[in-house]
């Protein structure tokens, strides 16, 4: 076994709702208090060419249509190689969730490819935000895990942060395996374009709209025109962030005929509040 010094980190992450993007600093928080130099990244607001080298890098994401965000992907697939460099990732996943073990090892993969070795993988529970799900009145399901993030799954970020260290300094690669999954067959494009096609009605109300900017700040392929108050729907990856992140509910959808609400108008309704890491 050969020691590796380890001394900065690069933490990157997408986070449509905040769940991921609390985890993510939660791990760089760790990684700081363990002696590392360590610098966060959001894929939303960062250039991947702008992202440095770093001893060891980490990825997390939450799990879009049972696999890594078409959008992640592409980002990732533009980061500089990291040769040399140690990875980790951890894929955060709604509710009781599925595939989340597979998309952790997308992850992996996606960084190998840029020459980073597997060191560790982590899948960390929330809360569901996908809309369509309270929507058409399942709203039980998703208030079985509004206490979500607890103490426990900070625990669980601690011990992967404190585990990813601990194997790159070791120099301890794992192999990430992908499990047998019939939502395999599901996953992606094929899940998006069917969700697309129950979707009708995506657009602005001008009336309710107070030009905040959020659907477009947060929509990750620029579907969303706020000046305009218009959405591309061919270029819609139906990741519903800006119907999630809006906060007056202007953005208007329907599924399956339906009228979604966002995930902040679900909140508010159940006065809902997400815990934030224990930043010690």
């Amino acid at each position: 076994m050969t020691a590796h010094q380890i001394r900065t980190a690069s933490v990157i992450y997408y986070s449509q709702t905040g769940h991921t993007r609390q985890y993510a600093r939660y791990v760089a928080h760790i990684l700081k208090r363990s002696g590392l130099e360590v610098d966060t990244y959001d894929i939303l607001t960062t250039n991947p060419k702008d992202v440095p080298g770093a001893d060891l890098v980490v990825v997390g994401v939450p799990v879009f249509y049972y696999d890594v965000p078409e959008n992640a992907i592409v980002w990732l697939r533009r980061l500089p190689r990291i040769d040399g460099a140690f990875g980790a990732a951890f894929a955060v996943f709604g509710g009781e969730g599925d595939n989340q073990h597979n998309t952790a090892c997308s992850l992996l993969d996606l960084l190998g490819e840029k020459g980073a070795k597997p060191v560790s993988l982590s899948t960390l529970s929330s809360m569901s935000t996908f809309a369509p799900t309270w929507s058409a009145g399942n709203e039980k399901r998703v208030l079985a895990y509004s206490h979500l993030p607890d103490d426990e799954i900070y625990s669980q970020v601690a011990a992967f942060a404190d585990d990813a260290l601990k194997r790159a300094r070791e120099g301890r690669t794992i192999g990430p395996k992908k499990r047998p999954s019939l939502t395999n067959l599901l996953r992606g494009r094929i899940s998006v374009k069917g969700t697309k096609l129950l979707i009708t009605g995506h657009g602005i109300d001008k009336g309710t709209c107070i030009d905040c900017g959020k659907c477009e700040k947060t929509c990750p392929v620029g579907a969303v025109d706020q000046k305009n108050h218009s959405v591309d729907t061919r270029r819609c990856i139906a990741c519903f962030g800006c119907v999630n992140n809006c906060p007056k509910g202007a953005m208007q959808m329907k599924f399956v005929g339906k009228p979604v609400s966002g995930f902040t108008q679900f909140k508010k309704k159940h006065s809902i509040g997400v815990n934030p890491p224990p930043m010690d």
